[in-house]
């Protein structure tokens, strides 16, 4: 999910409103969970596997009594920073996948083979700044996604590795590498698969890895004049009639 489809589904269902508080609260967190699981750290280039979902949404049950006296100024900006809050709660003893081996070496190391841990250390800091009240609910949330953007460049982490040392052909042992900043990656082209099954492929040595569901946000890259090679948000891929895929950019 990049952040403009998170804006989009939180703001569809802000307009149509939530029986009480606490659907909101946990509508907010699910869906900016899904968000930033779609990112990685800067450094390991692995996603969040399990945020402290829990936290933020207790964290918002109490933002959500705030924000009905939130009438002032001062108010509304007290409210727009506890929002900011359960954010950070969000990233309290988070951790990232350990799928992606970092490139660049343990310290003292000269190669990673694996990795052991990769952990949040330091859940970030809220942006900084006076917020007026917003009556429109797209402004709200846009505000929120470029404070959210803002916060996740100073998450910090530390991941565990087993990497190769010196003298060659090298000794396995425990390395470790810190990280800091982490941003969602926003797909470069959004298409819509338009088609819940493909069985064709462009060739007779190309197969189907993968079978889209109908309305699924993919990117694709076109391969000739008939077909598009896809993949979504899982990095799940296979190949799909360009004929199938409907709603350019749809957000």
């Amino acid at each position: 999910m990049s952040w403009k489809q998170f804006e989009n589904e939180v703001a569809e269902q802000m307009e149509i409103g939530f029986k009480n508080p606490d659907d909101f609260a946990r509508f907010f967190t699910d869906k900016y969970d899904e968000c930033v699981k779609r990112g990685v750290d800067f450094i390991t280039l692995n996603p969040v596997s399990k945020g402290n979902k829990d936290l933020m949404y207790s964290m918002l049950q109490i933002v959500n009594l705030t924000s009905a006296a939130a009438l002032t100024p001062a108010l509304y900006d007290l409210y727009f920073k506890m929002l900011g809050d359960a954010v950070v709660g969000y990233w309290s003893g988070a951790k990232l996948q350990t799928i992606v081996i970092p490139l660049i070496p343990a310290v003292g190391s000269i190669a990673n083979i694996g990795v052991k841990n990769n952990i949040v250390t330091i859940p970030g800091q809220w942006p900084k700044s006076k917020v007026r009240p917003m009556k429109n609910v797209r402004i709200f949330l846009k505000t929120f996604s470029t404070f959210a953007r803002i916060h996740l460049l100073s998450l910090k982490g530390l991941c565990t590795t087993v990497s190769l040392y010196p003298p060659l052909p090298g000794i396995i042992g425990d390395g470790i590498i810190q990280w800091s900043g982490y941003k969602v990656v926003e797909p470069k082209k959004r298409y819509m698969a338009d088609i819940s099954n493909v069985y064709e492929t462009p060739n007779e040595t190309s197969r189907i890895s993968y079978i889209f569901e109908k309305g699924l946000e993919i990117s694709a890259q076109k391969i000739n004049d008939n077909w598009m090679y896809a993949k979504d948000n899982n990095n799940r891929s296979g190949f799909i009639k360009k004929e199938f895929i409907t709603n350019k950019n749809p957000n």
